[in-house]
Formats: C-alpha cells, sequence, structure tokens
C-alpha cells in the first residue's frame, strides 16, 4: 500500500515537473489604435518603418528606457516573414494597457523578448485588422562624438 502510494506521487510529481518546466514565455496583446491613444496625448504612439525590413511600433515615454523617452517593438518583413494576413474581425484578446506596455519595456528591456511574446494588433482601414509578432529593439548608448581642446 505504501509502495503504491509513493509510487503514484512520483509519477504525479514527474508530470507535474514536466509540465512547469516547459512554461514558455508570456504572451501579451496590445491593441495599436493610434487615433484613441494618440486623442489623449499627442505622439505617444508613432507605427512606421524604421528600416526596409523593420515595421515598428514607437511607443514615447516621460520616462527613460535606458536611454531615450522611447520603447520600440518591430516586426522583421521580409522574404522569410512577409506580412501578416488581413483579418474580418478584431481579435478576442485580452489586452494590455499602454502604460502596462510601456512599463514593462522599462523594466526588463534587454529580457523582454525573452519573457514575452507581444502581439499587437494593428486596426487597418475598413474594420480589418493586421496581427504581428514583434520583439523589442535593444536602444544603442549615445554616442558622444566631438574634441576636446586645451585652451593655453
Amino acid at each position: 500500500m505504501l509502495v503504491k502510494r509513493f509510487f503514484l506521487l512520483s509519477i504525479a510529481f514527474i508530470t507535474a515537473s514536466t509540465v512547469f518546466s516547459q512554461v514558455g514565455p508570456r504572451k501579451l496583446y496590445f491593441f495599436a489604435d493610434t487615433a484613441k491613444i494618440n486623442s489623449s496625448n499627442p505622439k505617444a504612439l508613432e507605427i512606421d518603418w524604421t528600416s526596409p525590413i523593420h515595421y515598428s511600433f514607437i511607443f514615447y515615454s516621460k520616462v527613460k528606457a535606458p536611454y531615450y523617452n522611447q520603447i520600440e517593438f518591430a516586426s522583421q518583413i521580409d522574404k522569410n516573414n512577409p506580412k501578416p494576413t488581413i483579418e474580418n474581425k478584431k481579435p478576442k484578446y485580452k489586452y494590455i494597457s499602454l502604460q502596462e506596455l510601456v512599463k514593462l519595456g522599462i523594466e526588463s528591456p534587454r529580457y523582454f523578448s525573452e519573457i514575452y511574446d507581444l502581439y499587437i494588433i494593428e486596426p487597418l482601414p475598413k474594420n480589418k485588422f493586421r496581427t504581428y509578432k514583434v520583439v523589442i529593439m535593444e536602444q544603442k548608448a549615445p554616442i558622444t562624438d566631438g574634441v576636446i581642446l586645451n585652451n593655453k
């Protein structure tokens, strides 16, 4: 009886540890409605091509993250990663707020994409939607270029 109980407990423990050890990044969804977001705070969110292959969502903040007052998330669009398809209905997800997203991006900019899988849903004209899987773009430290002259 005791051996049987021990065996069943061991199986349960191994199964539970296997299940919980395979938990991946937490999925986050953000609805990037620029008209609504920028109405209260102009230029809070900008959506643009920042390079020929990066379609970016740039969030401006009053808090530096870590070098500039912006956080950029981008989706790479090229032959291997074509633009996502257009959907006719708004996807039904639990969306995080702009404040939550900016806070998470500022708190862990270096490891954000390892901790979270971020999907940004962009509304398009005629009530269409496109969902992008994005990664946080690393901020480069500002470069101070110049020459110091000694006055004698």
